[in-house]
């Protein structure tokens, strides 16, 4: 699955990776890790997604109403489901984005 053009100006794109051996990973800010357990559901804001297990499940949906979605940011949320690790950054990149512009 993939979106363009919707999550702080950056997009997304996913990458999936196999195999022995480390992936460096950058983020805006500090990355944290948290443990998803089975059962459990998760809602994060869009911006703050690094990465994920392929063991979870995820949906993408819109959060707030029109007012919000138009005057507040993106207003777009993930719900991730199923028993797995994620890796969110603590800063949202659409801060730094508009401070360069």
């Amino acid at each position: 699955r993939g979106l363009r053009g919707v999550f702080g100006g950056g997009g997304l794109m996913w990458l999936h990776f196999t195999g022995v051996g480390g992936v460096w990973v950058n983020a805006y800010g500090s990355i944290v890790e948290r443990e998803v357990k089975l059962g459990e559901k998760l809602v994060i804001d869009n911006t703050h997604l690094v990465a994920m297990d392929d063991t979870l499940d995820y949906s993408i949906r819109k959060f707030g109403g029109l007012k919000t979605f138009f005057f507040g940011g993106e207003g777009f949320v993930f719900t991730v489901r199923g028993a797995g690790r994620l890796l969110l950054q603590s800063r949202n990149p659409a801060i730094w984005y508009t401070r360069r512009s």
